[in-house]
């Protein structure tokens, strides 16, 4: 990493600053590198310039000095607007945040007395907005999602006056299917992507345009990786060529 790419960064913490009309908060701030390193193999690997001192940043602080930022590795997630991301794309400190808020969840409710109605009323209006939040930024797989929330679930079906010991698909299928019908984070997570990219598809901005290209760069508009779709809907090229997005929308 040059110095003078280390200015340019810095360059935009200044205009970052300044167009907020404030000071940027050293403790808030942090910073990753991305880099890679060959392999004789002819694949690769992230390098860590977390613990080289040459790669430091500063930004100005609200009395006009220089502060140093957090340097983070490529392998550290960060939560930012509620939602933990990590460089390298690792979908583990979301998956585990979501399990922290379910079992928070679990134990107030053990804690109260609510009845099986009352309890079944918060699942909707309590539960999963707070464990399903930012869920189409999700980059787990389809197969990931489906067993992130096995273990809370079946903690939840005593307090919905269910069985716990009926068979584990029955938990998150719909109620319509006879199922116990409690959210599928993939299937919501598919969902939610759908209508991102619904909402965008066809838009005058250039990202938004991008996305009617196949797959790829529909991706872009998802936030997630594009074999979401893949795993549990036939190929999204198809339907994008067709222009027949109704039968994707309706499954």
């Amino acid at each position: 990493m040059s110095t003078v790419k280390l200015k340019l960064l810095y360059t935009i913490g200044e205009i970052y600053s300044s167009l907020w009309g404030g000071a940027l908060k050293p403790e808030k701030c942090f910073y990753t590198l991305i880099g890679y390193v060959g392999l004789n193999n002819g694949g690769w690997r992230y390098r860590d310039y977390s613990k080289d001192e040459q790669y430091q940043m500063t930004v100005p602080a609200e009395d006009g000095t220089l502060r140093e930022i957090s340097h983070k590795p490529v392998t550290e997630a960060q939560k930012t607007l509620g939602i933990f991301t990590c460089p390298d794309g690792s979908p583990l400190a979301q998956l585990k945040y979501m399990q922290r808020q379910a079992q928070g969840w679990i134990d107030r409710m053990l804690l109260g007395t609510l009845p099986k109605q009352l309890v079944w009323l918060s699942l909707t209006t309590q539960f999963w907005p707070r464990v399903g939040y930012g869920i189409d930024c999700n980059s787990a797989s389809f197969a990931e999602l489906t067993e992130a929330l096995r273990k809370p679930y079946f903690k939840i079906l005593p307090l919905c006056g269910i069985n716990r010991h009926i068979r584990t698909d029955f938990c998150q299928l719909p109620a319509g299917f006879f199922g116990v019908g409690l959210p599928h984070p993939g299937i919501e997570a598919t969902i939610a992507s759908l209508n991102l990219l619904t909402q965008h598809f066809g838009a005058k901005p250039f990202w938004a345009i991008n996305s009617r290209h196949p797959t790829s760069r529909a991706g872009i508009v998802c936030q997630s990786s594009p074999r979401k779709l893949q795993e549990i809907l036939f190929p999204l090229h198809t339907l994008m060529d067709t222009g027949n997005l109704g039968p994707m929308l309706a499954v």
